[in-house]
């Protein structure tokens, strides 16, 4: 499941629509070397969602409100359940709230592989960064009016070793079909090759946390 990426700041959700728009490659004019912030459940988050058929840019909390239970939010949803229902919990979201997540990586951990934690002295487990090549990454999520939710698939051959399952990771050619056409088509992942990388370590959570709800 994915609860870990790098968010992008709301100048270049900006920068990315306006490539977008254009049919151009986004390169980002900040400086790469700058401290980036993770996205954790419950941060709030740049993105990019549609209206009129148009790319706008949005800042949503990611995690949807389950009225079933007021600790927890439902960060990730699984595609399968959202295509099968005909009701339910996820079926307005992905008919009419189907919104794209640019990040520069989204992370999994390892089950089999743990390190020693400075924070802490603690083993955790390792963690894995995954990105497309291209520099940004983008993520096929469903939302609301004030929330948001990444949609999750089966792990594809280079996730797989870490993790069953990974979010949608979308090439820029294939935003348009998520956001306007046929998106069930876009479920299967298998094909999209992905750079990884283990991290030495993970970062202090406190240092980089966006804001809360």
């Amino acid at each position: 499941m994915c609860k870990r990426f790098k968010a992008l700041s709301w100048d270049e959700i900006l920068e990315v629509i306006q490539a977008l728009e254009e049919g151009q490659p986004c390169a980002l004019q900040s400086n790469p070397s700058e401290l980036r912030l993770d996205a954790f459940p419950r941060s709030n988050v740049p993105l990019i969602g549609q209206s009129d058929q148009r790319l706008i840019p949005l800042s949503l909390l990611w995690g949807f409100k389950a009225h079933w239970t007021k600790r927890r939010v439902i960060y990730n949803a699984r595609i399968e359940t959202a295509l099968e229902q005909e009701q339910g919990f996820w079926c307005e979201a992905i008919d009419r709230s189907r919104c794209i997540v640019p990040t520069l990586g989204f992370y999994e951990a390892c089950a089999t592989e743990t390190l020693i934690s400075p924070q802490t002295g603690k083993p955790v487990q390792r963690q894995y960064q995954f990105a497309l090549p291209e520099g940004i990454t983008y993520l096929a999520a469903i939302c609301n009016q004030e929330t948001f939710s990444v949609m999750t698939t089966c792990a594809n051959n280079i996730v797989a070793p870490i993790h069953p399952r990974m979010p949608m990771v979308l090439r820029p050619e294939e935003i348009d079909q998520w956001l306007f056409g046929n998106y069930a088509a876009l479920a299967d992942r298998s094909d999209v090759f992905l750079e990884c990388h283990a991290e030495a370590f993970r970062p202090p959570r406190t240092k980089l946390q966006l804001t809360l709800f």
